[in-house]
């Protein structure tokens, strides 16, 4: 059933709606504030679950189950779908730039890049590829910029 919203003699017939609307200004003003749409899950705005809602949001993207209009006004906000997609992403941009400043990815176990630990990370990567949980494209991807699989020991 489609609703629609609307307001007679100050009632509001469609709530739900008009609920979403509220949430999604809060979305807004989150993003004006913080710079970002990394909300933590359990993040209040005005008393409302911004953090709940968004992740409801998300779920019902990832389930094909959310309104065209709706899906279309948050992608044009720029949220992030799947996050940790993006954050995979992010960390690759931080080898990558690592890479290109030292002339290898051998990225000691406790460096941090752009505040992100970026050898643990890549450890994780290598423990993914090991117990064969690392996707196709992602071990592609990071076989092109020299990554070594088996690096030696010592100190790392």
């Amino acid at each position: 059933m489609i609703r629609k919203k609307k307001v007679r003699g100050g009632v509001v017939w469609d709530i739900l709606s008009q609920q979403w609307d509220g949430m999604y200004i809060f979305l807004i003003q989150y993003e004006q504030r913080e710079g970002q749409y990394n909300i933590p899950y359990k993040h209040k705005e005005d008393g409302q679950t911004l953090g709940i809602w968004l992740r409801v949001q998300r779920t019902a993207n990832k389930n094909r189950n959310i309104d065209a209009t709706k899906e279309k006004k948050m992608e044009e906000l720029g949220v992030v779908w799947d996050v940790y997609a993006q954050q995979w992403e992010d960390m690759y941009m931080l080898i990558l730039q690592y890479e290109q400043r030292e002339g290898h990815c051998d990225v000691p176990w406790k460096h941090k890049e752009g505040g992100q630990n970026l050898g643990h990370w890549l450890s994780s990567q290598r423990n993914d590829k090991k117990t064969c949980k690392l996707d196709d494209d992602r071990l592609r991807r990071l076989e092109e910029i020299g990554i070594e699989w088996n690096p030696p020991q010592g100190g790392k």
